[in-house]
């Protein structure tokens, strides 16, 4: 009970200050600017967190001829081929949960 209630008071503020994200600004200024379409485009978090220039787990085809491995594809977990003759031809394939949508 006691170990419950800090992850659920802790669940709620992440809850609350996530809804002022979606709030629009209320400073004049940028309210202003806002209508007047003068605002930057926003910066996207994953490109604070997400690692979206990983590659790894490659594999040689058992007849030598295609390379397979595993890279970020947009912004989901893919795989990627090419054959060893022509390197700069790579095909990609979204194969996470996004991939499926």
């Amino acid at each position: 009970m006691f170990i419950r209630l800090p992850a659920a008071i802790t669940f709620v503020l992440v809850l609350f200050n996530l809804g002022a994200c979606t709030t629009a600004p209320t400073h004049k200024a940028l309210a202003t600017a806002e209508q007047a379409g003068q605002l930057p485009a926003l910066v996207p978090v994953r490109r604070f967190v997400a690692n979206i220039d990983a590659a790894g787990g490659y594999q040689l085809a058992p007849n030598g001829q295609r390379l397979m491995w595993v890279q970020t594809v947009g912004l989901d977990v893919g795989l990627a081929v090419r054959d060893v003759a022509n390197p700069t031809a790579v095909t990609t394939f979204a194969t996470g949960n996004m991939g499926r949508r």
